[in-house]
């Protein structure tokens, strides 16, 4: 792989990984893709399934979902990704590494389906927002993730940039059909509430959670400061039926 660090942000290029020809939008994002996913492997999970049922919510440029058919060449797996500059390279890294078979939605994961403000960041930290008015923000399409769940699922994979609070609670009447979950949990300090909400939701489902720290150690000593659109605490949190 070339090497990647170093090279400005924001800025696009092409790769090969392995058997991949992979097209990038931000050098540091791909980067981090390939550490998180293909070497800690944070989004794998075991299924005797071989054709599981997945659903990729926030799927960006494809690392994720490449991934997965790679380990499991059957799985059928529906993409969303909403950001319409991302939506297109998803599409291409696909297609041009055998994953054509992948249904691809331009869409937001949401609760209701519709049109709502989308903060476009250029990487990998665009997110849906109550309002907005500068260039950055534009409308995109949300789907009800509650509508979209109709049949058993092995994995709901979910990096949706803090709506997560919004959705997992509002799927809390389709969890009898998802095997596991894997979101990355995006905290900020004024909403643990809706974070212990959402925990409540999977348990309360009968899922085992885990909650794992992918941001570093937090404590008295090193409290975060709040960035602006960013956030304080990034969590890994597994959840799946024994």
């Amino acid at each position: 792989m070339a090497k990647l660090r170093g090279k400005n942000r924001f800025q696009r290029g092409k790769i090969t990984f392995g058997s991949w020809s992979i097209e990038y939008i931000d050098a540091s994002a791909l980067e981090s893709a390939i550490d998180l996913l293909l070497i800690k492997k944070i989004n794998d999970f075991r299924t005797t399934n071989p054709a599981p049922v997945i659903i990729d919510c926030g799927a960006n440029i494809g690392i994720s979902v490449l991934n997965y058919k790679q380990k499991y060449p059957r799985s059928k797996i529906t993409a969303f990704e909403p950001d319409p500059n991302i939506f297109p390279v998803l599409k291409n890294n696909l297609t041009v590494n055998g994953a054509s078979d992948v249904n691809c939605v331009e869409a937001a994961v949401w609760t209701s389906q519709g049109k709502s403000h989308f903060f476009c960041e250029g990487a990998d930290g665009s997110k849906l927002i109550n309002t907005g008015t500068s260039s950055s923000f534009i409308d995109v399409s949300t789907i009800d993730l509650r509508k979209f769940i109709n049949e058993p699922v092995d994995l709901i994979k979910m990096d949706i940039e803090g709506a997560e609070f919004e959705v997992i609670p509002h799927i809390s009447g389709k969890m009898h059909l998802i095997e596991n979950f894997l979101i990355e949990c995006h905290v900020n300090c004024d909403e643990i509430v809706k974070f212990s909400v959402m925990l409540h939701a999977l348990g309360n489902a009968g899922f085992n959670v885990s909650v794992s720290l992918l941001s570093g150690w937090t404590d008295l000593l090193q409290k975060p400061v709040r960035i602006k659109n960013g956030f304080d605490q990034y969590i890994l949190i597994s959840a799946w039926k024994t």
